[in-house]
C-alpha cells in the first residue's frame, strides 16, 4: 500500500497538522472500522466527492475526504483552537490539496 504522511509541529514541538495520502479505495473501508469500533463519522458537504469528520478529544477531529482518487486525511490542532475553528482549517487545508492532486 502507498501511504504518504506529513506531521508539522509548532515552535514547542507540538503536533500542529497531520496529513496522509492514501488510495482512494481505502476510504469506505476506513468509514466502515471507525464505526465498527464506536466512532460516529459526521457527514461533511462540499468537500471532495465524499467527506466525514471524526471527533477525538475536546476540540480535536480528524477529516477525512475522497477526491481524484485518493483518500485524504487531515488533522489541525491550532493552538487555543477550538473544535470550530480546527475544522474550518482543516477543510480550507483538504481544498488546497485536492487542488493540487
Amino acid at each position: 500500500k502507498e501511504s504518504n504522511e506529513c506531521t508539522w509541529s509548532d515552535a514547542r514541538g507540538e503536533d500542529r497538522v497531520y496529513v496522509a495520502v492514501r488510495p482512494g479505495a481505502e476510504f469506505g473501508a476506513i468509514r466502515a472500522r471507525i464505526v465498527k469500533a464506536g466512532g460516529h463519522p459526521a457527514a461533511v458537504a462540499g468537500v471532495g466527492e465524499d467527506a466525514f469528520f471524526v471527533a477525538s478529544e475536546e476540540s480535536t477531529t480528524a477529516l477525512y475526504v475522497l477526491g481524484k482518487g485518493h483518500l485524504v486525511l487531515v488533522t489541525v490542532n491550532l493552538p487555543d483552537g477550538t473544535q470550530q475553528s480546527n475544522e474550518a482549517a482543516e477543510k480550507v487545508l483538504v481544498g488546497e490539496i485536492l487542488a493540487k492532486l
